[in-house]
């Protein structure tokens, strides 16, 4: 978990500081329960980034199945 985790925060945050205005669209990010000990790195990396980063951002999340999908959009532009 903690090489996705890394992986995916370090190219969100870098996205994000990088391209301030841009729309992301992350794959992978299907919620897993901690429980699970599958792949719950990107989705806690995309949480862990926007609260620390950007408050300007909104998520849409499929949530029927892997892998996941998860479009993050500007609130305001």
């Amino acid at each position: 978990m903690r090489m996705f985790f890394r992986t995916v925060r370090h190219e969100f945050g870098t996205i994000l500081t990088k391209v301030p205005k841009a729309d992301i669209l992350l794959r992978d990010t299907f919620y897993q329960s901690p429980e699970s000990h599958y792949n719950i790195g990107p989705y806690r990396a995309i949480i862990d980034v926007l609260a620390e980063i950007s408050n300007n951002y909104s998520a849409i999340s499929t949530q029927t199945g892997l892998p996941g999908l998860t479009l993050l959009y500007q609130l305001s532009r």
